[in-house]
This record gives C-alpha cells, sequence and structure tokens, in this order.
C-alpha cells in the first residue's frame, strides 16, 4: 500500500499546494485530500474544516501530516502542532512537518516538535521522504 500524506494549506496557498501535491504525488506517495475547499471566516466554518481535516487524518492517511506554507505564519504553524497532538490523544500518532516554500528559519516549528522541510531546494521531496522513513522507523 502506498504512502497516503494528508496535505493542507490556507486557500490563499492553492498554487503551491498543488506544486507540493504534484511533487508528493511524483514521488509515489498518495496524496489526501484530492482539492482544497475554502474556508469561511467564522469560528464553526473554521471548526467544521478542522473535524473534517481530523476525519481524513485518523481514517485515510496512513504516513503524515503536512502542511503548505508560503509565507512564514505563526498561526499556521501552531494549528499543525494542535491538529498533532489531537491525533496523539485520539491513539493515532502521525509524523507532521512544515514545508515551506520561501525558506525561512521556521523556528517555532522546531520548537514545537515539527519538522520543516525546505522546498525552496529542489530536491526536497528526498529530503520529505527521508525524514518520514527516519520518523517512522523510530516509531
Amino acid at each position: 500500500e502506498k504512502a497516503k500524506v494528508y496535505l493542507h494549506a490556507k486557500s490563499a496557498h492553492e498554487s503551491a499546494w498543488q506544486d507540493v501535491r504534484g511533487a508528493l504525488e511524483d514521488s509515489g506517495y498518495d496524496v489526501l485530500p484530492q482539492g482544497l475547499k475554502p474556508i469561511g471566516d467564522n469560528l464553526r466554518d473554521i471548526e467544521m474544516a478542522r473535524e473534517e481535516r481530523l476525519r481524513i487524518l485518523k481514517e485515510e492517511a496512513n504516513a503524515a501530516c503536512a502542511l503548505v506554507v508560503d509565507g512564514t505564519v505563526e498561526h499556521d504553524v501552531q494549528m499543525l502542532v494542535s491538529d498533532r497532538t489531537a491525533l496523539r490523544v485520539s491513539g493515532k500518532n502521525i509524523p507532521c512537518a512544515l514545508i515551506d516554500q520561501i525558506g525561512s528559519a521556521h523556528a517555532l516549528a522546531r520548537q514545537l516538535g515539527s519538522e520543516t522541510v525546505n522546498a525552496v531546494n529542489k530536491n526536497w521531496p528526498s529530503s520529505f521522504q527521508t525524514w518520514l522513513q527516519s520518523t517512522l522507523s523510530r516509531g
């Protein structure tokens, strides 16, 4: 069975998300979901989108959760860590990574225990694969 990676991004970063999705698929991964859905600005829409994201992560993704960022936004990093924590509480320990389109340091992601993959480097899918294999082998 192919490794299934859940790939998330803000709808404003859809172009970057498509690029990352294509690179992951070319590297042999199945990528979920099939497309980004716009999320409303109200709290109810945001929470419903998070519940759907967590459902897919729990039921379908088997390898990793990744967030595409096309700019440094602390809220995005905190969301990734919050999702990872919710998954662990539910009994599913899935590695999470930030796939960074601009090559920034993301000290916050490192502090919170999430890997940052620099996607500015053309060889980033190999770095992602090495990180994921190493993480999964550690359990």
